[in-house]
């Protein structure tokens, strides 16, 4: 989104790559190994399984299945997974440019270490959090704060409001998927809505690596323009209330 606003809503900015074939256990252990120097905090991804046994549960170890790094502030994450590549930022966003940056650096070191996968899906994620001035989220009106969502009658409010859609943009071959719920808020004497856009391609993808990233720097205004467009004029007054 546009760096307009003077209280931006965005909490995650994400970048995701996902892959054809699984990428190799040690491959991911040798990136994560070159990516500790800037990124040094490190956790394991598990996955938990079980079953169910005559009359009881039956539980299997957890097998480590991919590993979350963090900057030494915490605020910029690597995901790596069996078959997806993730570069987010947390708040407070850092701009574009940024996120855009550190994931050049972060794929110059994957096809460095692990070499070329064939790329099945490209994305970006932006999570944005609308705070409103309630004590009560059943009180809001969705309806006066984004353009997603479902008519009731009389115009009453939502006591729990929870969308998601899916649909092609405009620019073929691009879709989106759009998600929106009322959420808690962080800050005494509000509540939010939870507006969650994915913008992404997943046929047609050039492997090239120019071909990848100006597909992922096309996704800055695809993404700005489907966000104004979920928007109303009382969300902008919002973010452009002066900081505190």
């Amino acid at each position: 989104m546009p760096n307009r606003y003077a209280r931006p809503p965005i909490i995650e900015a994400v970048i995701s790559i996902q892959f054809a074939d699984e990428i190799p256990v040690r491959s991911r252990e040798k990136l994560k190994d070159r990516l500790k120097k800037d990124y040094p905090n490190v956790e394991d991804i598990a996955q938990h399984q079980f079953g169910f046994g005559p009359g009881h549960y039956v539980f299997s170890p957890p097998t480590i299945i991919g590993h979350k790094l963090l900057s030494t502030d915490l605020l910029n994450i690597i995901m790596i997974t069996p078959k997806e590549l993730i570069i987010s930022r947390l708040s407070p966003y850092a701009g574009w440019e940024d996120l855009f940056g550190k994931g050049q650096q972060v794929w110059s070191i994957f096809m460095n270490v692990i070499g070329r996968k064939i790329v099945s899906r490209l994305g970006t994620r932006y999570i944005n959090r609308i705070d409103i001035p309630s004590t009560n989220e059943s009180e809001i009106d969705t309806t006066k704060y984004v353009r997603i969502g479902i008519s009731v009658p009389n115009h009453q409010a939502l006591e729990v409001y929870n969308v998601e859609t899916v649909f092609p943009l405009k620019k073929k071959p691009f879709k989106a998927v759009m998600r929106t719920s009322t959420v808690k808020s962080p800050l005494i004497g509000y509540s939010s809505i939870m507006l969650d856009l994915d913008v992404y391609i997943n046929e047609d993808i050039s492997q090239d690596d120019a071909d990848i990233w100006n597909v992922i720097n096309s996704f800055r205004d695809l993404k700005d323009e489907l966000f104004e467009s979920c928007i109303t004029d009382r969300t902008r007054e919002l973010f452009n209330r002066a900081k505190n």
